[in-house]
C-alpha cells in the first residue's frame, strides 16, 4: 500500500509542470469606506433635536465616574459621541451629482411618505390581529 501512495505522488509530480504568471491587479477602495458618516449639526437648531441631545448628554455624563483626569476626559468624549450618535441624524449627501437639490428634496419627501404608509399599514394589520 505504501508503494501505491509513493507511485501516485511520483506520477503526479511527473505530470505537472511549473507555471509562472504575471498578474497585475488594480484595487479600488469604496467611497463609503473613505469617509466617516457626518452628522447634520444644523439640526441642533431644531427644538426637539436639541432637547433630545441635551437629555441624552446629561444621562451619559451622569455615568462618568473616574478618578484620573485622562479617564474622565475619555469618558466625557465617549459620552458626547454617544449623545451625538443617538440624537443627531446623519447628513444626507446627494450620491448622484447630476440630481439638483429640488429633485433631491422631492425624493426625500417620497421616501418619508412611503415610510408613513408602511407604518400605518403595519399598525392596521396589528389592530386587525389584536381584535380577532
Amino acid at each position: 500500500m505504501e508503494n501505491d501512495a509513493e507511485l501516485t505522488k511520483v506520477w503526479i509530480l511527473s505530470q505537472t509542470s511549473l507555471v509562472i504568471s504575471n498578474i497585475k491587479l488594480k484595487l479600488k477602495m469604496r467611497e463609503e469606506q473613505l469617509f466617516k458618516k457626518q452628522r447634520d449639526m444644523a439640526k441642533l437648531k431644531e427644538n426637539d433635536v436639541a432637547v433630545k441631545y441635551v437629555t441624552e448628554l446629561k444621562r451619559c455624563v451622569q455615568d462618568v465616574t473616574a478618578s484620573s483626569v485622562d479617564e474622565r476626559t475619555e469618558q466625557l468624549s465617549s459620552a458626547i459621541r454617544q449623545a451625538v450618535n443617538s440624537s443627531i441624524p446623519e447628513l444626507e449627501h446627494m450620491k448622484k451629482k447630476w440630481i439638483i437639490e429640488v429633485i433631491f428634496e422631492k425624493i426625500q419627501q417620497n421616501t418619508q411618505l412611503k415610510l408613513v404608509k408602511e407604518n400605518s399599514a403595519t399598525e392596521k394589520m396589528q389592530r386587525g390581529k389584536g381584535s380577532s
